[in-house]
């Protein structure tokens, strides 16, 4: 996704976001002043990707979110290998 859905919904507890708009901003202009890497992540650890909870469910969703980021970030990277 690349926008936060909560508006369109109340049973949408949070949104996935990847930030396309940093991602083509940024290889732009790498490629721009020298030449793109062959590989890049664009995920949780890298700030390309968020996890955006609804104003509903902030309260009741925080804590959990805090407590799974870091695994969700070690289990990106082991996907990455």
């Amino acid at each position: 996704m690349d926008t936060d859905r909560q508006a369109y919904s109340m049973d949408v507890p949070f949104s996935v976001v990847t930030h396309i708009d940093l991602i083509i901003e940024n290889s732009v202009s790498e490629w721009y002043n020298s030449a793109l890497p062959q590989h890049q992540s664009f995920g949780l650890s890298e700030n390309y990707t968020e996890i955006i909870l609804s104003d509903f469910y902030e309260d009741k969703l925080e804590e959990k979110l805090k407590e799974v980021h870091q695994s969700a970030i070690e289990k990106e990277l082991e996907h990455e290998k």
